[in-house]
């Protein structure tokens, strides 16, 4: 780099500054240097000798505003040591912050990630020093307080899903979770003082350590922070085929919160609690404090054992070509859910289900009967499955862990196959109607499957296009009732039952209110646990549970469940109930010519349809209209009124001769509908009239 040397003898405290001519200069060793003069705070430098020490120095202009010799006069004001020494220690004072931050930032970064392992090393320490000072500590009963609890409900959230908050007081507390099918049952007066629980479950996770066994439930964490004066009951549904010498095979396995606040993780470990009951469909486990449950198996005796699976039958129709799936799960209500959320996403419509065990040889297929249909063509549809193997539908060998401990790794592929619909297992068929003349309107076809430990098989009904109409068969079948002796049309009471709760439960996007509601009516658990894996919502649910109770209360009246509705808050539906069971009243007298009158529509439609606007399925059928008929409404017409409407009009069309005010009056009092404020309503109307 290119030097020059200032010699002087007279600068002491002073300031300086060598000049240069901003135009190009290229100075040679020995030349003199004419653009080069300096300058000092008092401009004596007289004795200042400048030379250059390279051998060559070429310097070039800049478009900084340098100033040059010729247009700098000695009197303008050069910049201090002062303004230079404090933009020097201003640049200093930010590098040295730049590197402040970029040393301390990324560990305070991941302190904070890392803040809940802290805490947890903090407590461990904690109680590690009250047991050298000699103070007890239990690590059973040694419950995370509530920043501990807060700080880790983030991590249980990523295990458990969604969790569930409730308050509990003394009137205890009854919760079905509908993703599982377990149920927790807190009774009356358990609790000293107000408090809240938190409820979460899942099938697996990789936070679970059972060592040597395999979980045959849903693993369930509840956490309460007082022990219980009663003890609850936990409810957990199972898959196995109890035999006596399964049931000694079973353990009841618990794994502390503390555990979890240590090392992030559950360890379970086998529980003395003796106090377990076992059911064909449900372990029953009562305790006086909360932990994390599960009933399990040891994995060469989980290998050996019987187990419960499913086989549901899902459809969808497209033009000329009928979609057929069976696909085989096991026999939870988790699984269910994942079977019927992959048919929901690809507009498949679940059909019927049936329950069954794979025999010895642990293979199922499939036959028709008849082989071959007239105008009908039957294919594979997609990939080719043959037969499906006992250890497919295992998700546990699918996932590749033999035991119950369960890897990241095993989860994500078993997501990622459950994604493209490969598991769980399933056949699939497509039927293409080829010959419209050859093809009947409806052929049952029936599918047998070999494999299983008793008889299994369901029908399939193929339909001619050229006989679709409104009135599609398929959306008349509907899964058979668990209790074919008792039909709505051979009981009054139950008719009206039906009729008002019908749809009551339609909005009960938890899932559990039709559970509690079947406890009060005195089922069991067991009881609605088979409901609810037969059925798949809210509002079949509850139908069944009614049809249920009535075959086992056929003398009773509609006041228990008027009582079971207000029990579970439903006051208006069970006022509403007690209204369909007032006495009618009787019709005043009115002259004839009004009541045999033909009713307007639009007035009709305001008296009637807009009041009770939800029956008019109900009002259709009772006015004599096709179910079918009724039934497409639901597609055509988006509100209920709208449809109220056309069930007006189709009655008016059809059927002239009863399309009277009398007949309405009649209808809106009769057992089905039981509408008589409505009814005097049109009365009052017809009165006003004359």
């Amino acid at each position: 780099m290119p030097k020059c040397q200032l010699h002087s003898i007279s600068f002491k405290n002073q300031s300086c500054v060598l000049a240069f001519s901003h135009s190009i200069a290229k100075l040679q060793f020995g030349d003199p240097p004419p653009f080069m003069q300096p300058y000092s705070s008092n401009n004596k430098c007289a004795s200042s000798i400048i030379t250059v020490t390279t051998s060559t120095i070429s310097m070039y202009s800049f478009s900084l505003p340098i100033p040059s010799v010729e247009n700098y006069s000695p009197g303008d004001p050069l910049p201090s040591r002062d303004t230079i020494s404090w933009l020097t220690v201003i640049i200093v004072f930010f590098t040295v912050l730049l590197l402040l931050l970029i040393l301390i930032l990324p560990p305070i970064i991941i302190i904070c990630i890392e803040r809940d392992f802290i805490t947890f090393i903090y407590h461990k320490q904690k109680r590690k020093d009250l047991e050298y000072k000699g103070v007890q500590v239990n690590p059973e009963s040694n419950k995370p307080n509530q920043i501990e609890l807060q700080n880790s409900i983030v991590h249980l959230e990523g295990i458990f899903g969604e969790l569930m908050k409730s308050k509990i007081d003394v009137r205890g507390l009854v919760y079905h979770c509908s993703r599982t099918g377990v149920t927790l049952i807190i009774p009356e007066e358990a609790v000293q003082q107000p408090t809240t629980v938190w409820f979460g479950a899942c099938p697996f996770s990789d936070k679970f350590m059972l060592g040597d066994f395999i979980s045959i439930t849903p693993i369930v964490w509840v956490h309460i922070d007082q022990n219980l004066i009663k003890p609850a009951e936990l409810y957990l549904p199972h898959y196995i085929n109890i035999g006596a010498m399964i049931e000694e095979q079973l353990v009841h396995m618990i794994a502390g919160d503390q555990s979890f606040m240590d090392q992030g993780k559950f360890e379970f470990t086998v529980s003395n609690n003796d106090k377990m009951e076992v059911n064909s469909d449900l372990f029953k486990v009562c305790c006086h404090h909360f932990c994390s449950h599960c009933v399990a198996m040891e994995k060469n005796a989980y290998k050996s054992s019987q187990k419960h699976y499913m086989l549901a039958m899902a459809e969808k129709q497209e033009d000329k070509t009928k979609f057929v799936d069976f696909c085989c799960f096991p026999c939870q209500i988790g699984c269910k859910q994942l079977v019927t959320k992959q048919y929901e996403d690809i507009d498949f419509k679940i059909s019927d289900t049936k329950s069954f065990m794979f025999n010895d040889e642990g293979v199922l297929s499939i036959a028709f009967d008849p082989d071959n249909i007239p105008g009908w063509d039957r294919d594979q549809n997609g990939f080719q499955t043959e037969e499906i193997l006992e250890s497919e539908v295992d998700y546990f060998k699918v996932m590749g862990c033999e035991a119950g401990n369960v890897t990241k790794e095993n989860i994500e592929m078993l997501k990622m196959i459950e994604d493209i619909l490969s598991y769980p297992p399933r056949f699939r068929f497509k039927f293409s109607c080829l010959n419209k003349a050859l093809a009947l309107d409806a052929m049952k076809v029936k599918v047998v499957f070999s494999g299983a430990n008793k008889a299994l098989q369901i029908s399939i009904t193929l339909e001619n296009p050229k006989a679709f109409i409104s009135e599609n068969l398929s959306t008349l079948q509907g899964t058979p009732f668990l209790t074919p002796n008792i039909t709505p049309a051979n009981d009054a009471i139950l008719m009206n039952l039906l009729t008002v709760t019908a749809d009551v439960f339609h909005d009960d996007h938890l899932g559990s209110k039709w559970f509690v509601f079947g406890l009060k009516l005195g089922l069991s658990v067991s009881q609605l646990h088979k409901i609810e894996l037969q059925y798949s919502n809210p509002i079949q649910f509850a139908r069944e549970l009614l049809l249920l109770w009535r075959t086992q209360n056929k003398s009773a009246s509609w006041e228990p469940v008027a009582a079971a509705l207000k029990s579970i808050e439903l006051n208006s539906v069970a006022l509403k109930l007690e209204g369909h069971f007032r006495e009618q009243c009787p019709i005043p007298t009115l002259p004839s010519s009004v009541l045999e009158a033909e009713p307007g529509l639009p007035v009709l439609n305001n008296l009637v349809g807009a009041k009770i606007e939800d029956k008019y399925h109900l009002f259709g059928i009772a006015v004599g209209l096709n179910e079918g008929y009724l039934r497409g409404l639901d597609k055509d017409y988006a509100t209920c009124q709208e449809r109220f409407h056309q069930v007006f009009y189709k009655w008016s069309q059809i059927n002239p001769d009863t399309f009277k005010w009398k007949t309405i009056i009649e209808v809106l009092q009769s057992n089905t509908i039981k509408a008589t404020s409505v009814a005097e309503c049109v009365i009052e109307h017809l009165v006003s009239i004359q």
